[in-house]
This record gives C-alpha cells, sequence and structure tokens, in this order.
C-alpha cells in the first residue's frame, strides 16, 4: 500500500492564512487555518458576477497516527519518503509524507 499525504509539520511552519491569486478573469480569495487537529481552506472563486466557495478539511496526521494505523490494520510500514523524488522523510523539512506498507 502507498500512502501520499502532506507533512504536517512543514505544512503548518508555512501556512498562509489568507492569499489572492488573479488568473486571467478569476480571483481566488484562499484562507488557510489550524484548529482542532484539523487544517482547513476555504477557497472563494470569482468569475464576473459568479461566486463559488469550496471547504476542504484534512485532519492533521503524523507520521506515528500512521503507524499506529497500519499496526491495527496488520500492515507493516517498509520505507518513508519526504518527496516525489523518494528522498528520506524528515520530520522538520519533507514536503510530504510518503508512506510504503505491506501484509
Amino acid at each position: 500500500m502507498i500512502i501520499d499525504f502532506l507533512n504536517v509539520t512543514t505544512t503548518l511552519q508555512h501556512l498562509v492564512e489568507d492569499e489572492s491569486k488573479q488568473m486571467g478573469d478569476i480571483l481566488f480569495n484562499i484562507s488557510k487555518s489550524y484548529a482542532d487537529g484539523m487544517i482547513s481552506k476555504k477557497i472563494v472563486v470569482r468569475e464576473g458576477k459568479q461566486t463559488f466557495t469550496y471547504h476542504e478539511h484534512v485532519r492533521a496526521l503524523q507520521l506515528k497516527d500512521f503507524e499506529q494505523y497500519c499496526a491495527t490494520a496488520g500492515l507493516k510500514i517498509i520505507d518513508t519518503f519526504g518527496s516525489y523524488t523518494l528522498a528520506p522523510f524528515n520530520k522538520l523539512n519533507s514536503d510530504r509524507l510518503i508512506i510504503i506498507a505491506q501484509k
């Protein structure tokens, strides 16, 4: 099994609470927050007179959480990586948490 997840530690260190991005005629207002173990994102998209709002909520799971989940499911973690280039996972500076597990 392969799990590809964000690295919560670096995500929270670099969390931009509010930002706006303009792409052509479309404006994106993005708000991010962390509370109660959840990382939340709200995206408001404006194009002309139309407005669309999207919400995303991700539980802030760490490697130790996945280790527990895998053990409960009878899976053994055989490797972890911190990027799509398969660099070693480093909690303090990896962008991703990629887990390889097997039964």
